[in-house]
């Protein structure tokens, strides 16, 4: 738990002269905010709002960033929400509020059943899976940053939920890559052709962070190597919390038969950086996680932040 003290410093540095010091404290709150919803509520009530609001018209493009994250995950807080709409308002340059669109919540209604394990699951299961054409409230994604899903492939709930992800995505027109679990020997040519890609368009990687996200395995395609490619060729990384520790606990030890020093847990430390923030997908539908990651690829600064 942060101290009160330590959390009006970092209001404080909001406002001082240096971009530096804006972007770090902006990042800091980023990062406190997306943990619960007391810290939302101890960072909106330490006056956080209205110079985060002001940063995010910065000319530094960074601070900026920096400051929409913060605010991005201060407004899950329905009293900093209408903080942040209020300052938005009286802001240097605000335009005319449009009529608030649905929320995706509201206009995609999924059913209360257990998940399914694979996408063929969830098929069977009756589960609803994004189709051409559905009526999601996305913005149009032609254009957008190139990105990359990294993420281990286990057939598991998180995967098909992911795939489903990206489904919405590639529905409306995002440039989204992921690696067809199916695909046999061409996994791993797929894999090396995307991390490619990734460098030459300076794409942003998608980290879901699973529990043992990042463990290193026989696989020299698994998100240990890919983490790995990112940090050599110093690619963005979006982090996402997918469960209910952060950052990734990978095993490692004498006993583990890939990884007997913990260079995973290494490897994340160096990687995944405090003043990274993360996005805590842990309660939010498929359509929420796919209109956060929208916005992030069109530059609308939503999200957690990547390298620094």
């Amino acid at each position: 738990m942060a101290e009160k003290g330590a959390i009006e410093g970092l209001v404080d540095l909001l406002r001082s002269p240096g971009p530096t010091r804006q972007r770090r404290a902006a990042g800091a709150l980023a990062n406190l905010a997306s943990h619960s919803e007391e810290l939302r509520a101890a960072v909106g009530k330490a006056g956080a709002i209205a110079p985060l609001v002001k940063l995010k018209a910065s000319d530094h493009d960074d601070v900026a960033e920096a400051a929409a994250d913060a605010l991005d995950n201060l407004g899950l807080n329905d009293a900093n929400k209408e903080e942040i709409k209020a300052s938005e308002k009286t802001a240097p340059g605000a335009q005319p509020e449009a009529e608030e669109p649905k929320k995706v919540a509201d206009q995609v209604q999924e059913p209360a059943k257990e998940q399914p394990t694979s996408e063929a699951s969830a098929k069977e299961a009756g589960y609803p899976t994004p189709v051409p054409g559905q009526s999601v409230d996305l913005p149009d994604g032609a254009g957008a940053r190139l990105a990359m899903f990294s993420l281990r492939f286990d057939n598991g709930p998180i995967e098909a939920k992911f795939r489903r992800v990206h489904q919405l995505l590639k529905n409306h027109n995002f440039n989204v890559l992921m690696v067809d679990a199916d695909a046999g020997d061409n996994f791993g040519t797929m894999t090396m052709d995307y991390l490619d890609e990734l460098v030459e368009n300076k794409g942003l990687m998608i980290s879901v962070c699973t529990k043992h996200y990042g463990e290193k395995t026989a696989s020299p395609y698994s998100s240990f190597h890919e983490l790995r490619y990112a940090q050599d060729y110093q690619l963005d990384v979006l982090p996402l919390k997918v469960a209910d520790v952060y950052p990734p606990q990978p095993p490692s030890g004498p006993d583990h038969k890939y990884d007997q020093k913990g260079e995973a847990r290494k490897l994340l430390r160096m990687v995944l950086r405090p003043n990274i923030s993360f996005f805590d997908c842990c309660s939010l539908s498929e359509q929420e996680i796919a209109l956060k990651i929208a916005n992030k690829l069109l530059g609308r600064g939503h999200g957690g932040s990547g390298h620094g």
